[in-house]
């Protein structure tokens, strides 16, 4: 099967989407105020990190992403054939074309690595007859998380949907995953570690009102607004041919567009911390992109991909310069 971004095209990606990174970083991207909010510990936007200590880990976290979304589909074939360069170089263009997301440390870059995790632990559990040391272990890292962002609470709701779709939600993984919910906060609690004062909740705000670059918000708006009708448009596309496919295949795409629906109504229902859900999204998206070369035969895929990637490029550098 042809590829549309192979070994060569991922190397170009990776190339540009440094370049953007640095762009971002020279030119100053500032992250809009409001939003990166934890229930009881300080984001990244507290951490009072040196500028180029936040871009460098930022970019650290960005590249590894790329590199574990690869291996999350080589190791569960998400994405049917030799796609994993295609969803990788894809994913960092989308990501790195928001210029906050690649020049500056936010928690939508610790989310989305912890959702791939997350993913892999649940796409493990399809239809086991025990599947509650991986759903504990999903609710303890998105309730750890929630101490940080709480945008990592919204995404029990797939995690709930896809354990009853693979068969391995019953009583004792319902018990579990409960467990797992409460257990980082009753330690951190019980042993005076987080006292009960530090426990706040965030107030939704408008992020217009915030923004200190409405024009490059505007910009990077129309970018997340195009990406939604596209990844809907192929989520629709897509489906026919996996409708007629494998159903473990189906079940695991189905449940990599749970995510990124509940990442677009977090940014639009909580537009203040909009930030927060971005980098998920795009790695939802990216599935969608890359399934469209892997299902649908063009002769030219590379083509495709080249105008894809383009329009997220221009996106880019329309807020930059």
């Amino acid at each position: 099967m042809t590829q549309a971004m192979g070994k060569g095209g991922l190397i170009l990606a990776i190339a540009t989407a440094v370049a953007m990174s640095i762009m971002a970083f020279l030119t100053g991207a500032t992250i809009p105020n409001g939003g990166e909010f934890g229930l009881c510990l300080p984001s990244p936007a507290d951490w009072n990190l040196l500028p180029v200590a936040s871009w460098a880990i930022n970019l650290a976290l960005l590249l590894l992403s790329a590199l574990g979304l690869g291996l999350l589909n080589r190791s569960f074939s998400i994405v049917p054939g030799q796609a994993s360069s295609t969803l990788s170089g894809l994913f960092l263009l989308m990501a790195t074309s928001i210029p906050w997301i690649g020049g500056v440390l936010t928690t939508s870059v610790i989310i989305a690595p912890a959702i791939m995790i997350v993913m892999a632990i649940l796409f493990g559990s399809y239809r086991q007859s025990n599947a509650t040391q991986e759903l504990f272990a999903i609710a303890t890292i998105l309730s750890l998380g929630s101490m940080l962002q709480y945008a990592f609470l919204p995404m029990i709701v797939p995690v709930l949907v896809s354990a009853l779709m693979f068969k391995c939600f019953r009583v004792r993984e319902i018990i579990a995953l409960g467990m797992g919910l409460i257990a980082p906060y009753w330690v951190a609690i019980g042993f005076g570690i987080l006292p009960l004062e530090r426990l706040t909740m965030p107030s939704l705000t408008n992020l217009f009102a915030m923004a200190s670059h409405r024009g490059v918000l505007l910009i990077c708006l129309i970018n997340l607004g195009f990406t939604a009708l596209l990844s809907l448009v192929l989520a629709l596309y897509n489906g026919v041919r996996l409708y007629a496919g494998n159903t473990r295949r189906r079940q695991f795409n189905m449940t990599v567009n749970m995510f990124g629906l509940t990442c677009l109504a977090g940014m639009v229902f909580d537009s203040s911390n909009l930030t927060a859900y971005i980098v998920t999204f795009y790695m939802s998206a990216a599935f969608q992109q890359a399934d469209l070369f892997a299902l649908w035969h063009f002769r030219r895929p590379w083509i495709g991909a080249l105008i894809i990637s383009a329009l997220y490029i221009t996106s880019f550098l329309m807020c930059v310069l």
